[in-house]
């Protein structure tokens, strides 16, 4: 920090422009090019998936009777079967994830 004078005489602190706080930091080492997240890449298209398929059903009438009359026709045991399929289904794309983290894990080290 230095003690300067302005144009009307009266002081001005001018602070150093080094490394502090204030700093602007410098562009590390290039490591390559950037790393790919499996993870929210797979999770994004589950969810565009998922979107399409609701927007499928919901964009036509008689999609959205056919989908309403299906959902009707469950009996608890066909429920339940259908909710331990999309249980499982979560289940593998979880492994998969898991899978593709340890991947980019070893692959980093």
């Amino acid at each position: 920090m230095s003690d300067t004078r302005n144009q009307d005489d009266q002081p001005t602190l001018v602070f150093d422009t080094g490394t502090g706080a204030g700093a602007q930091p410098r562009p590390s080492a290039s490591r390559g090019s950037a790393q790919i997240r499996w993870g929210g890449v797979v999770w994004g298209v589950i969810l565009i998936a998922f979107a399409a398929g609701t927007l499928a059903v919901l964009s036509a009438r008689d999609r959205l009777i056919a989908a309403q009359l299906w959902f009707a026709s469950l009996t608890p045991a066909s429920a339940w079967a259908l909710g331990l399929a999309v249980a499982g289904g979560i289940i593998v794309v979880l492994a998969v994830l898991g899978g593709v983290r340890s991947a980019q894990r070893r692959r980093r080290a």
